[in-house]
């Protein structure tokens, strides 16, 4: 059973990526005077002119107020191997292409981990098979955004914390540091698994000594990512300022910038509503293995660690600016509750066929109707940014308003 299993759902991944493969975007098909076009200028900057195009950017940004409705130029981790693929191949496709490339090292990054920890592999594949199937993650695999780039960060680093503290894989440290530093510079908002990398130190320890080493290390790579390699390549009277009005910024964009006024606002719950129109199976499976846990009191120290990461993310991305995509992470702890859920609904026969035959009906159902909406709403659609009214519209539940 095993062995059928692993090969369909590695059919089913593999088609995944063939799917967005196939469609990924041409020049003239991407939004070039929204975020993709400002990436672009960024991008192409830096392959001509190398760092030094990076105070032009940082002036140009603070100097025209409506460009500060659009992504900063701070975003260093994505902007420089962005640029460097731009030599290679000078135009907007390339970033696309950098995107769907980040989509499939996240899936192997992914499968690998999962078969490292989980129990039955037949979970890892199916896992693997059902992230690769996500229409947010397929969506972000052919933009020219920086979304693909931090699930793969986010991603790796929630699956070494997961190891280092499971398997008390102490190697990893360097990894985690690594990647905290890389992610800090694609996103700020990676500041917030700051307080949860701490925590994983800290539940990893060896004996009953507090592991300073392993904090010192951490908080190190904090004020690296944050502080001094941007200085570095910014310059750190330029890259303090930056900092201290783009927190001011961030407060006044629901104020100032009419488009987060109109459509990047609502309840706390709103993330919930928009997972579930883009992938309400996983959803729903995922929220019941969430009552699973919580009821039954397992010791399962993978989904406890998961579902604090869950947390950390959703609660850190509710009180400014609200879109599906800053919280792109939440999808592989979306997609393994949901196989974990799966799992656990399976358990309950006896018959090995039965489970089979569960196995590939809950997996293919999943699938089939994740790839139904990712082409429908981002293909033949061509959405760009997944926000609430726009998917309410195309998923039929309120009329057309002029999209």
């Amino acid at each position: 059973m095993e062995q059928r299993l692993k090969f369909y759902f590695w059919f089913l991944t593999i088609a995944s990526v063939v799917l967005v493969g196939f469609n990924l975007l041409q020049d003239r098909q991407f939004s070039w005077t929204a975020d993709e076009g400002y990436y672009y200028t960024f991008a192409s900057s830096f392959a001509q002119e190398g760092f030094a195009c990076f105070p032009k950017l940082f002036h140009s940004f603070w100097s025209v107020p409506k460009l500060q409705w659009y992504p900063t130029p701070s975003r260093l981790g994505y902007i420089i191997p962005a640029g460097l693929c731009f030599k290679l191949w000078p135009s907007m496709a390339v970033l696309g292409f950098f995107s769907f490339l980040c989509y499939v090292i996240s899936l192997y990054v992914n499968t690998h981990f999962a078969l490292k920890i989980l129990k039955h592999k037949v979970t890892a594949y199916a896992m693997t098979a059902v992230l690769a199937a996500s229409p947010l993650l397929m969506a972000m695999g052919r933009r020219a955004l920086t979304e693909s780039l931090l699930f793969l960060l986010w991603s790796s680093l929630l699956w070494l914390c997961t190891d280092y503290i499971i398997n008390k894989q102490r190697k990893h440290l360097g990894w985690i540091c690594g990647l905290l530093i890389w992610a800090l510079m694609v996103k700020e908002s990676t500041i917030a698994l700051f307080p949860l990398i701490l925590a994983v130190a800290w539940l990893g320890r060896e004996g009953r000594s507090l592991p300073w080493r392993e904090w010192l290390s951490i908080t190190l790579s904090l004020v690296l990512g944050l502080f001094l390699i941007p200085g570095l390549l910014v310059g750190f009277e330029r890259w303090i300022h930056h900092l201290i009005a783009l927190q001011e910024l961030g407060r006044q964009a629901v104020h100032v910038n009419p488009y987060v006024k109109q459509y990047c606002q609502g309840p706390w719950f709103r993330y919930l509503v928009d997972a579930m129109l883009l992938s309400p199976i996983v959803t729903l499976m995922a929220v019941g293995y969430l009552g699973h846990i919580l009821l039954k009191k397992d010791d399962f120290k993978l989904a406890y660690l998961w579902l604090a990461f869950f947390l950390t993310v959703y609660l850190s991305c509710i009180s400014l600016q609200m879109n599906v995509r800053y919280v792109i992470g939440l999808e592989a702890v979306y997609s393994l509750f949901a196989v974990l859920f799966l799992a656990q609904l399976t358990e309950r026969f006896s018959n090995q066929i039965v489970k089979e035959r569960v196995w590939l009906a809950g997996v293919s159902l999943i699938i089939v109707t994740n790839w139904m909406f990712f082409y429908q709403i981002f293909v033949v659609r061509g959405l760009l940014d997944p926000i609430s009214c726009h998917l309410l519209v195309l998923q039929h539940f309120i009329p057309p308003y002029g999209l």
